[in-house]
């Protein structure tokens, strides 16, 4: 289930659900290559923040946990 997607120019990325957590997927337009960010965490809450650039490199998401609480994490696809 797709929640969310933003395009970038050179990612794709969408925040799916899978197995009841969800998850960030990125995608490289050149290669095809996929990966998904990973988390430690056996649940937790995902939120994805556009970027005002669209030549850009570097997303930003949300994330908290039970144990965790709401942060903002800059990430680059790269």
């Amino acid at each position: 289930l797709i929640i969310n997607h933003m395009a970038y120019a050179r990612h794709l990325l969408w925040l799916e659900r899978k197995d009841g957590l969800p998850q960030i997927m990125i995608r490289d337009r050149a290669t095809g290559e996929e990966h998904a960010i990973a988390f430690a965490e056996e649940a937790y809450s995902l939120g994805l923040s556009g970027a005002a650039e669209y030549d850009t490199d570097v997303i930003r998401f949300s994330y908290s946990s039970m144990t965790t609480p709401s942060q903002l994490y800059d990430y680059n696809m790269v």
